[in-house]
């Protein structure tokens, strides 16, 4: 895609079309990428995207990377996420031995909600791991408005990234972030966004 196109979809592209079963059964990976959080919990929006996470990772016998945000949200769930990944992981990839790979330097603890690592970096840890391992095909997990950049993020580091149909659009209006808290809010900064990757040459 050339510059001018990519520059265009910057301003008007919010929705990506999902890849159909057949194609997203030949995935080899979710990776998954938080969208705000709270300062008490992960907050509603990574519930959701955990949530869809896991039922991914489930119905596609799928490894997940996630943003500690969402493998923190997995965590406080009830339905066995980390049981089924595990499966997943230990069937399909033997020598990783941890169930989610949590993209950040520290413990996931309390005290650490509310950091963030920007998408670029949590994109090019996820490829470091998973290009190693042949796992090139990811299922990209993100915020529905977020999507866009995550995914041309995904392609520029290595993966062929693909999108499920499902899509998580829920806003948290307690987010740290300001920008989380709204569409509008969001939309304002991430046209900005998207252009400055674009120039920098990071998609």
């Amino acid at each position: 895609m050339g510059f001018i196109k990519k520059a265009m979809q910057s301003i008007y592209k919010w929705r990506l079309p999902g890849h159909t079963n057949s194609e997203l059964a030949q995935a080899d990976v979710i990776v998954a990428l938080s969208f705000g959080g709270r300062v008490n919990g992960p907050g509603k929006s990574n519930v959701a995207l955990a949530r869809l996470t896991e039922d991914l990772s489930r119905r596609y016998n799928l490894p997940v990377i996630a943003q500690w945000e969402i493998a923190h949200s997995s965590l406080d769930l009830q339905d066995k996420l980390l049981h089924i990944v595990r499966k997943a992981r230990n069937k399909q990839l033997g020598r990783l031995t941890k169930i989610i790979h949590t993209l950040t330097t520290k413990r996931v603890d309390e005290k650490d909600l509310g950091n963030y690592l920007d998408s670029y970096e949590v994109l090019m840890q996820a490829a470091e791991i998973c290009l190693k391992q042949g796992l090139k095909k990811a299922i990209i997990v993100a915020h529905h408005d977020h999507l866009w950049r995550t995914s041309k993020i995904a392609e520029a580091v290595g993966f062929e990234p693909l999108h499920p149909f499902a899509q998580v659009t829920i806003y948290d209006e307690e987010s740290v972030q300001k920008y989380t808290r709204s569409r509008w809010r969001f939309m304002m900064r991430e046209i900005p966004n998207r252009l400055y990757h674009l120039i920098c040459g990071l998609i």
